[in-house]
């Protein structure tokens, strides 16, 4: 194992750097291999981050822009910042001989340095800052204002490239090992149409008569399945060890699904084969959840109870997260990992990676304890960006992930989705 010790100067915060290097020792290219540390000495470092050059014989050299690893981030420089970002500029490192000039993935935009860059993304500083009223319907800042849409960089793990850069700064034959892995989730909304309301299966059903391929048998479909009081869950047949299903248990939002005696006594049914099974149930917390610590403690200990296990793993319903609010919620109710970084209406990496980081805690200034997994691939995003060819598409992506060997591929489907999605074809 190569230790490297990093130098940072006294306007950088130490607990954001350390942020940023804990995610990168955590990431599977350094696993077993190199270990990065802060260090307040300039004689011991292998690395100096600073603003200034620092005339000292050292191998490596780094310039900071100085925005968003200071120990208090001016918010006054926020739109400063975005300008910064969307200009382009490219990173800004160094060698001590100037004449060998290091190169870093010189087809690629890489904004700031690499530190700010990788807080940047994982800490997701640009939805916390992201003004509130330009949200959209889903209380998000709109998925085509994200840094990695506008720049076209969502459809590669682009940060698993830098992080690869920078070790190979200091072990330059540095063979990383690949690894694919598809993680199968499912979110369970409802397990049956009669869930729903009689307006909402009307305009399902107008809707495939409308846009079907095959309009009268998918709209008898429909029908068949709305009146079959029976659920289905043949959808876990497709589950490998490591799926995981996260369960609605709650909620009032329009965008939630009201539980009903009924419904719940389907839960039970469902958890009930996933124990027999062996699959992981994780908490699917209800849409106002994202800043109500009471609301998502309500649903946590009913699933709790209904599964007789403790939940570790969670993703919002809607994906509706609040990086700044959401997290210490989940931290406080024991919540391990989090998988709603992911698109809504796009298909790839929100954050640059399919690998697991941690979050950033925004109200204490620290790294939180929730390790973000991201959700890469989703069917309805799909169905947004392909309309009616969601299984053709699934197809060529998942085969392209694989061929590229592009990490641990988190997929989600919703099993009603899937049956309406049925009728349409």
């Amino acid at each position: 194992m190569k230790e490297i010790l990093i130098y940072y100067d006294k306007e950088i915060e130490q607990t954001k750097l350390d942020y940023v290097l804990t995610n990168i020792n955590i990431h599977p290219f350094c696993k077993d291999t190199i270990h990065f540390s802060s260090a307040n000495k300039i004689e011991i470092a292998d690395l100096l981050y600073s603003k200034d050059a620092i005339n000292q014989e050292h191998q490596f050299k780094m310039f900071a822009l100085k925005k968003l690893l200071l120990k208090e981030i001016d918010t006054s420089a926020i739109f400063e910042l975005h300008q910064v970002l969307d200009g382009g500029k490219m990173l800004n490192f160094v060698s001590v001989n100037e004449s060998k000039k290091d190169t870093l993935l010189i087809d690629k935009i890489i904004y700031a340095d690499l530190f700010e860059t990788l807080f940047f993304h994982w800490s997701r500083y640009e939805e916390v800052v992201f003004p509130k009223h330009q949200r959209n319907e889903w209380d998000l800042m709109p998925e085509e204002d994200l840094f990695v849409v506008k720049h076209d960089l969502y459809h590669q793990p682009f940060l698993d490239d830098l992080i690869l850069w920078f070790v190979r700064l200091f072990i330059p034959d540095h063979q990383p090992k690949h690894i694919f892995e598809i993680i199968p989730t499912f979110d369970i909304d409802y397990l049956h149409f009669d869930e729903l309301s009689v307006v909402e299966n009307i305009r399902i059903f107008l809707s495939i008569l409308v846009k079907g391929n095959r309009p009268l048998k998918g709209g008898l479909e429909f029908f068949k399945a709305l009146f079959n009081n029976k659920i289905d869950l043949s959808f876990l047949d497709h589950f490998s060890s490591n799926g995981i299903i996260y369960i609605l248990c709650g909620g009032k939002h329009k965008f939630d699904f009201p539980k009903s005696k009924k419904s719940y006594e389907r839960i039970v049914s469902l958890i009930n084969e996933c124990h027999l099974r062996g699959i992981e149930i994780g908490i699917h917390p209800s849409f106002e959840t994202a800043y109500s610590f009471e609301k998502v403690k309500t649903e946590i200990e009913l699933l709790s109870e209904m599964t007789k296990s403790k939940l570790t793993k969670s993703r919002q319903h809607f994906l509706h997260i609040d990086y700044k609010d959401t997290i210490p919620l989940l931290e406080r109710l024991g919540i391990e990992i989090d998988s709603s970084t992911g698109f809504n209406l796009h298909v790839g990496f929100k954050v640059g990676t399919s690998y697991a980081f941690y979050y950033w805690n925004w109200e204490a200034n620290r790294i939180s304890s929730v390790l973000g997994k991201p959700l890469v691939w989703m069917d309805s995003a799909q169905w947004y960006e392909s309309k009616k060819q969601i299984n053709r598409y699934k197809i060529d992506t998942i085969k392209y992930y694989q061929e590229q060997q592009l990490g641990e591929i988190c997929i989600n489907n919703h099993p009603i989705f899937q049956s309406k999605l049925a009728c349409y074809e």
